[in-house]
């Protein structure tokens, strides 16, 4: 997945929604709701043996 990526390589985040900047940041801009606002899916956000990891549990109907 490439959110999950992301937050493993990135510092920093841009996250652009309907042509607009939704939120920009550290990794704490990316939260579950802003997931959620931007990619339209359900996740959780979980740190194991010191890695960001998203799960998807779905999208937002």
């Amino acid at each position: 997945m490439v959110i999950a990526r992301a937050l493993r390589y990135a510092d920093r985040f841009v996250l652009i929604k309907d042509g607009g900047l939704h939120a920009c940041g550290d990794r704490e801009v990316m939260t579950p709701a802003t997931i959620r606002e931007v990619f339209g899916m359900h996740a959780l956000i979980r740190e194991i043996d010191g890695i960001l990891v998203v799960l998807p549990l779905g999208s937002v109907q």
